[in-house]
């Protein structure tokens, strides 16, 4: 993430004129094996520094920004006749709906407003990015049957040092075993399938569906639920990340380290 350079580009917020665009539409939400689309320029915007970085706002986007723990995609943004090239290094996500792609001209010089372009994700790391989402989601389903009642925190999804922190410790047993007990729960759930279920509903709404509604979703913005196993609860919550369509895409998980960290139980896992 270029994070000084973001902090330039919100220096000319007053040229973008953000406030008075409508939000991107987020179609990663909707399909996560969408890897091309299009969509029309609304914006391009330079920075201060003197590496060529630029800005790209689109009415549109199968782009995922960076958060809830997993990383931006990466790909291309390309005009119709392809004579014109934005590579895609990083999003960037506001409170207003609005997601900015970053990256450089690797092709050409420029886009116009208006201008239909064609969007090209990295369709391997979407798809790995998908897998380990998902498996950090089933590593909690896993939890709760292993007997573990530990309430998850904040997890990472990125293919370096995936992890998933629990409130709470894990006291006086083997973490070994723990850790082949897990391993094995998770492994069978994936090889029993199941098909992941997401919806959007209201907050309202979402008290019928989630065990408990996290503090930080705001009352007035529906809530996209993630059901990753049927019938199981604790594979149920709110998520906006990409995930497989079913639990056997991920294919086998690892885990690797149970470690304490403070007063909590972090778990850390890869994908073989």
């Amino acid at each position: 993430q270029r994070r000084g350079t973001w902090g330039k580009i919100r220096d000319q917020g007053s040229k973008m004129s953000v406030q008075d665009r409508p939000a991107t539409v987020a179609d990663y939400l909707v399909n996560t094996y969408q890897f091309e689309s299009r969509a029309v320029v609304l914006d391009v915007s330079s920075t201060n520094t003197d590496d060529g970085v630029k800005t790209i706002l689109l009415d549109r986007t199968i782009f995922h920004p960076q958060g809830g723990g997993q990383p931006s995609d990466t790909g291309f943004i390309r005009s119709s006749d392809g004579s014109t090239v934005f590579a895609v290094e990083s999003l960037k996500a506001e409170k207003s709906g609005h997601i900015f792609h970053i990256g450089k001209f690797i092709e050409g010089e420029t886009f116009i407003a208006e201008q239909e372009v064609c969007l090209q994700i990295d369709r391997q790391l979407r798809e790995t990015y998908a897998r380990l989402h998902s498996a950090g989601h089933l590593l909690d389903v896993a939890m709760t049957r292993c007997g573990f009642s530990l309430k998850p925190g904040k997890g990472c999804h990125f293919p370096e040092g995936a992890y998933v922190e629990y409130i709470g410790s894990i006291q006086d047993l083997d973490k070994d075993a723990v850790i082949q007990r897990l391993q094995a729960e998770c492994n069978a759930l994936i090889q029993a399938g199941s098909s992941v279920a997401v919806q959007t509903v209201s907050h309202a709404e979402a008290g019928s569906i989630l065990p408990e509604v996290p503090d930080y979703l705001p009352a007035d913005r529906p809530v996209r639920i993630v059901s990753l196993i049927s019938d199981d609860p604790a594979g149920v919550c709110p998520c906006g990340g990409t995930h497989v369509q079913d639990v056997k895409q991920i294919d086998r998980i690892r885990i690797t380290k149970i470690q304490k960290k403070g007063k909590n139980t972090r778990i850390s896992y890869s994908l073989d």
